[in-house]
């Protein structure tokens, strides 16, 4: 149930004439799903494989080469298969190297926002109230010959689950739905909702291609409020209330795939590649049926609430090991345009603003400086997806230029009493770097809606413990 103060939040909104919004992005689109992703600017969809698949790419739960620890005598039910040597060759040895198939992951990370607008003509440089946000993530992967043995053909098989919830225990925190406020739209409130996202993998020849499927699941279907002994005076006020939620999952496509062709030619090793897809995502309460009762009268509202929209990703990703370094590279193109606003905001106000479609290049690296220790960094550079033509009206939506630097550093603990396999534990460090925008208003002189210039940065931390099983 929301509480009272957000209800009357979303019905004086309501009132001053807006009924919708568009906010966008979810903690992982705006930060990353994982330490060792975010410490890699988050370029991973050709060399995912562990928890984090279900996100970067969910082709990675079927590859599990870079999962193999230390040699022992016998194979095991999770052991994999080796690969056959061309004729003539040598034959390997008897000994293959276990792999941890089973995973189990605990995240905790924290972000803090620091941004400012300058108001041209006012003599106003405000602070903006962008909140820090922390997130937690939980982080599963078993093997599924553990529940169904798979096929000769099929080298690995897995399913993944990452469930991401709020710091503070919500699982989702309504937006300002004014879209005429000053509102960064990755940043705050817009970017503190739960994420589920659950799917399968599957890996042929040794790892040498494989795929995955999955579902990012959210939210739709309607509610109800009802707001007694409301004192209208001009301020919010927090009435007596009552609010009725009816809710059904709404599942988005993950998919994904990846091929390694050092793992059939050896002129390439260590060539790896990827591709993956997310679905546009969001949740939709429509409609979301509000009455405020007056010592006069009642008034009956109608709204809908739109919010948390992830668009149409496409990414594909490459990557090259050699020397104990891995160097990779992802592509995002991210299908903006297609963003869409609630059905109430969208007949009270026809000229609502497009969104364009932008590409989004990462870069990461991470050396294995020891047996025991690994170096990352990464750098993203992420275009604004609202173009000017978008904020030179009534409305305000703030998305700056970004060039995101990070890095990142793993510890492997060895196997301790009382454990099947050895303790990941990954520290990650991003910094976001706002370039600064103007935006000038069709009537600069309106006190109201001046033109104003914003900028600033955010930062993260965050820290992960992965064990293998």
């Amino acid at each position: 149930m929301m509480s009272k103060r957000i209800l009357w939040g979303v019905v004086f909104s309501l009132v001053v004439g807006f009924t919708g919004s568009a906010h966008a992005s979810n903690f992982g689109d705006t930060y990353g799903f994982g330490a060792t992703g975010i410490a890699m600017g988050n370029a991973m969809t050709a060399v995912v494989s562990d928890w984090s698949s279900v996100y970067y790419n969910m082709g990675g739960l079927g590859k599990t080469v870079h999962l193999k620890g230390a040699a022992v005598k016998d194979e095991g039910d999770s052991a994999l298969s080796l690969k056959k040597k061309e004729e003539g060759a040598k034959e390997e040895s008897a000994a293959p190297r276990k792999a941890y198939l089973n995973q189990l992951a605990v995240s905790y990370m924290y972000n803090m926002p620091g941004t400012s607008i300058d108001y041209k003509g006012t003599n106003t440089l405000e602070e903006t109230d962008v909140p820090a946000s922390s997130h937690i993530i939980l982080g599963v992967v078993i093997d599924l010959n553990l529940i169904y043995e798979m096929p000769k053909f099929i080298s690995s098989a897995r399913l993944g689950l990452g469930l991401g919830a709020n710091g503070d225990g919500t699982i989702v925190k309504l937006n300002d739905i004014d879209p005429r406020t000053h509102d960064y739209l990755r940043l705050g409130r817009e970017e503190q909702k739960s994420m589920i996202l659950v799917g399968a993998g599957f890996g042929f020849l040794n790892d040498a291609f494989g795929f995955g499927v999955g579902a990012n699941v959210g939210f739709k279907g309607q509610g109800s409020v009802i707001m007694d002994n409301v004192d209208i005076d001009g301020d919010p006020q927090t009435p007596d209330s009552q609010a009725k939620m009816d809710l059904s999952a709404m599942p988005t496509l993950l998919a994904g795939i990846y091929f390694s062709p050092g793992q059939i030619w050896s002129a390439v090793k260590g060539l790896e590649l990827g591709i993956s897809y997310r679905q546009e995502h969001y949740m939709v309460i429509d409609p979301f049926n509000a009455a405020a009762v007056t010592t006069a009268v009642t008034m009956q509202l109608v709204m809908a609430i739109y919010d948390y929209y992830s668009p149409d990703i496409y990414t594909f990703g490459a990557a090259y090991s050699r020397w104990k370094t891995t160097f990779s590279f992802d592509i995002d193109y991210q299908l903006w345009s297609k963003n869409r606003y609630s059905s109430t905001l969208t007949k009270n106000n026809p000229d609502l603003p497009k969104f364009q479609d932008i590409m989004c290049p990462k870069l990461g690296v991470k050396h294995d400086a020891l047996s025991w220790l690994s170096i990352m960094a990464g750098y993203i550079y992420q275009p604004s997806f609202i173009p000017d033509s978008a904020v030179t009206g009534a409305y305000n939506f703030l998305d700056n230029d970004k060039h995101i630097l990070s890095l990142g550093t793993k510890f492997l603990v060895p196997q301790l009493g009382g454990f099947r396999g050895p303790i990941e534990i990954t520290l990650g460090y991003q910094y976001q770097g706002f370039v600064p925008r103007t935006v000038r208003k069709d009537d600069p002189a309106n006190p109201d809606n001046p033109s104003y210039a914003y900028g600033g940065s955010a930062q993260s931390v965050i820290l992960e413990v992965t064990m293998k099983l």
